[in-house]
């Protein structure tokens, strides 16, 4: 595996883009739209909170559809907002999709900020076409700043592995400072991949990685309404199957997602330490986990 500069741009066949809304600060990148030009297998795990935002409820519906872009936003969680806020959600993934001219179930949407207030629908309605017109693949590293809330710098990896079937990819960026606990805290994280692999597949390798990493991580013990990761994956009539390039996508998959959570747990509010608990001679892993207080 090779350590690749910056994050989400390393991946072929996505672009990006981030812009100033206005969403409920000026001058600062709040809005962004992940977009892949052909359909993705997407995956994705979310909060475990009884009360879940109405992107987290807009991604599980279409989490098994074809996905081609994602629309996120910053500084405004959509949480807590009822029928009104999910209908906001569906009106401004309808506005990505018309400005991107691909179905309105292939737009997922993920957001972050302060709770129980809705969005400012027109004003970030009205921002659409300038997203989608200024997709790019060198502005991925933007993104990793529009997703920013209260962490200190952007936070994105990414790694190139070899298989038999060629060279791959894999990018990824989170945000998170506070209430990160085990099991999903509010955070989100975006993993893109050019390895073509059958969704099922890329369930299981992805939600292993998970539970390891973003599933294994405390700050303050709090949790969250909003917590999304999801990963794409392209669309293949022959995806690539044989056990030991799945295995090679894993572990670049696993470094990945290790790198990203200690970036998380350095940057946390109030951090003076980053410590890693080792559980050795357990009997089970629900018995390490136990023990070792996640």
């Amino acid at each position: 595996m090779k350590i690749l500069e910056g994050g989400l741009g390393n991946v072929p066949g996505f672009t990006f883009s981030a812009i100033e809304c206005g969403i409920r600060y000026q001058n600062r990148l709040d809005m962004a739209l992940l977009f892949s030009a052909e359909p993705c297998h997407a995956c994705g795990v979310f909060t475990q909170n009884k009360l879940c935002a109405a992107p987290v409820r807009l991604c599980r519906e279409r989490i098994n559809n074809p996905i081609q872009g994602i629309l996120i936003n910053a500084t405004n969680a959509n949480a807590c907002t009822g029928e009104e806020g999910y209908k906001n959600a569906l009106q401004l993934t309808a506005n990505a999709a018309a400005s991107l001219k691909v179905p309105e179930e292939s737009i997922l949407m993920a957001s972050t900020g302060i709770i129980g207030v809705q969005l400012p629908v027109s004003k970030m309605a009205d921002s659409i076409p300038s997203l989608a017109s200024g997709l790019s693949a060198d502005s991925g590293h933007d993104l990793s700043r529009a997703i920013m809330t209260t962490d200190t710098h952007p936070k994105e990896y990414a790694v190139s592995f070899e298989s038999s079937a060629g060279t791959f990819t894999i990018g990824g960026t989170v945000k998170g400072s506070g209430m990160i606990a085990p099991n999903m805290a509010t955070l989100l994280a975006f993993i893109i991949t050019d390895f073509p692999i059958e969704r099922k597949k890329l369930d299981d390798v992805f939600r292993a990685c998970i539970n390891s990493t973003l599933n294994a991580i405390t700050i303050d013990g709090d949790t969250s309404t909003n917590d999304t990761a999801i990963i794409l994956a392209p669309v293949k009539k022959t995806p690539v199957t044989e056990e030991s390039d799945i295995e090679h996508f894993s572990q670049a998959l696993l470094q990945l997602l290790e790198a990203l959570s200690v970036m998380l747990v350095r940057d946390g509010e109030g951090t003076t330490k980053c410590v890693t608990v080792r559980v050795v001679g357990a009997l089970s892993v629900e018995d390490a986990k136990k023990a070792s207080g996640i």
